[in-house]
């Protein structure tokens, strides 16, 4: 019995030793993931920190009265990206940011511009640049009105005579309650209006003034 007694005695000693040791690494290994763990945690907290106390870039005057600019109005409105590309093309657009000068611009919306069709046309010819210049510029009047001044002067007067960029003449009339753009033989509908810079203000028309 006695041999048996102290072999019992001697594996239920090593199966301690073997439990305290495991004991020990389980707890190094816990020990070692806090440690990362807040060490993560105090990292992030660090750079979210520094993200906060980092100071937001003043505008300058001029970056103020660019961003406020008929050229920010015309630049982002999604719906007369035909327009703007042939302002940009033809030279016209940084103009729209002076803010000494006011500008009224009617711009044909997007879908105005499948008059001129495929292929080589004036949008997109270069060596029709100044021919699309024109054209452009009888879209844009000096000075700014608003469409309810626009209105206005039309029920005063009966209509309201304006003289584009390029020389010739808008005539601006009320029918069924749109007022109506009449340039030559071709007549536009006012759509959404009145986006307004600190230098002018943008209507956007349904067809291309030519």
């Amino acid at each position: 019995m006695k041999p048996i007694h102290i072999l019992s005695v001697a594996l239920l000693s090593g199966i301690t030793l073997f439990s305290c040791k495991n004991d020990v690494e389980a707890t190094k290994e816990s020990t070692i993931e806090t440690t990362k763990e807040t060490t993560t945690e105090t990292s992030v907290e660090t750079q979210i920190n520094k993200k906060e106390v980092t100071p937001k870039k003043n505008l300058t005057e001029k970056e103020i009265a660019l961003k406020n600019s008929l050229m920010a109005k015309v630049m982002m409105n999604s719906e007369i990206k035909n327009f703007t590309r042939a302002m940009v093309s033809a030279g016209l657009i940084d103009g729209l940011s002076n803010a000494e000068k006011e500008y009224t611009i009617f711009a044909p919306v997007d879908p105005a511009f499948n008059v001129f069709g495929k292929g080589q046309n004036i949008m997109t010819d270069p060596t029709r640049k100044e021919e699309l210049t024109n054209m452009l510029n009888n879209h844009i009047v000096v000075g700014t009105i608003d469409s309810a001044t626009l209105l206005q002067n039309i029920k005063q007067n009966g209509s309201q005579q304006l003289t584009s960029r390029s020389g010739k003449k808008i005539k601006a009339t009320l029918v069924n309650n749109d007022i109506v753009l009449t340039f030559g033989e071709t007549k536009a509908t006012l759509g959404k209006s009145d986006y307004k810079g600190s230098n002018g203000v943008l209507h956007l028309i349904d067809t291309v003034l030519q």
